[in-house]
């Protein structure tokens, strides 16, 4: 065998291997979950394993495979540094991320919020990556005045938000929150009780709720087209390849 004719066919086979398994060569992943716990998916430790997720609820309504670079108590700092991460290597078609709740449980500032957020924003702008933003969710555990600033935070990250073409905002409060006594009426400050077992995290019921209102802002239309743009790419890459070498496509 001719090492021309050898390497013709250890292209052919690369190629072939690539478009049967495009997601084991890729060096990114089109969905990616950055944040804090919530998007982590924290559950009573008898459910960890089992247990519905933010991520799992998604896989199961998408059929795609998601990222999830999310980590339990952080701030908007660190969901930014998440996102960074994410262009170190590769890209992302979808990006979906939630983060501010311990921002208000500390000390952080709407304008270090916001800086961070924008950083978000401006990043999955720049790289031409679709942005699913997560308010800020309920807090029953969340002294009064906490929630007031998750009030101001969310209303200021929305406003943010709405600048961006590529960003798209989900607010659990109406399905997943109610409305706590001695706060502003209609609030939704506390997490219905079936939807939380801690006060703080959700239920598996909790996160499926919250994934189904995601999964509406993501649409099928935009996963299917994800698929088949990575595999019609890849074939037309192949095509060219082929042409080039003077082998004809089969």
């Amino acid at each position: 065998m001719s090492s021309k004719l050898g390497f013709k066919l250890a292209v052919l086979i690369l190629l072939f291997l690539i478009l049967l398994f495009p997601k084991a060569y890729a060096n990114n992943s089109s969905y990616v979950l950055v944040g804090d716990s919530i998007m982590q998916g924290q559950l009573p430790d008898k459910l960890q394993k089992t247990g519905t997720t933010i991520e799992r609820r998604l896989e199961q309504i998408t059929s795609e495979d998601f990222e999830n670079k999310a980590v339990g108590g952080v701030t908007t700092d660190d969901v930014a540094k998440q996102v960074m991460k994410v262009y170190e290597k590769g890209s992302a078609k979808v990006v979906i991320a939630n983060g501010g709740l311990n921002d208000i449980g500390g000390n952080q500032t709407k304008t270090v919020f916001l800086k961070n957020w924008k950083i978000i924003l401006d990043q999955t702008k720049i790289h031409g990556t679709r942005l699913i933003i997560l308010l800020i969710t309920p807090w029953t555990r969340g002294p009064n005045d906490r929630m007031t600033r998750r009030d101001e935070f969310n209303k200021a990250l929305e406003d943010l938000a709405n600048s961006y073409p590529n960003a798209s905002i989900v607010n659990s409060d109406p399905k997943v929150g109610e409305e706590r006594s001695g706060g502003p009426s209609g609030n939704h400050w506390n997490i219905k009780e079936k939807y939380t077992y801690d006060g703080t995290h959700f239920t598996s019921e909790g996160y499926t709720i919250i994934a189904n209102l995601i999964a509406d802002k993501l649409e099928r239309k935009t996963v299917s087209n994800i698929k088949c743009d990575a595999l019609c790419f890849l074939s037309r890459k192949l095509k060219s390849l082929l042409s080039q070498l003077g082998i004809g496509y089969f």
